[in-house]
């Protein structure tokens, strides 16, 4: 495995088991998606997309049930989708041959 995926690796594997996953930590990781030049970004867009989903959900009391901690929120839901998105890329970095089909080009988009 070249030094920049496991890097990255590492990274995956320090936000996705620290006891707190805060916004700024995707910051962490957008270096390594450009280092790292990946075919498919939809995987990351979304992941951020549900990064700031989290951020507007944590400070508005009616998205977020009224205690943005707790088990029912949609805050903690929005952040669980986030992280698994997270940990299929990780997947994906460990053994690309796993999930190649989900951040590689389709067949149709590279013909033409």
């Amino acid at each position: 495995m070249p030094l920049e995926r496991a890097w990255f690796a590492a990274t995956l594997i320090f936000v996705l088991t620290s006891f707190k996953f805060p916004p700024q930590y995707f910051l962490y990781m957008l270096p390594f998606v450009v280092i790292l030049g990946f075919d498919r970004l939809e995987p990351f867009l979304i992941a951020d997309m549900l990064n700031a989903l989290v951020i507007v959900t944590w400070f508005t009391p009616w998205l977020n049930g009224g205690n943005p901690l707790g088990a029912s929120s949609p805050t903690q839901w929005i952040s669980l989708a986030r992280e698994l998105i997270l940990f299929g890329v990780l997947v994906y970095v460990v053994h690309p041959h796993i999930l190649k089909w989900s951040l590689q080009p389709l067949p149709s988009e590279t013909a033409g």
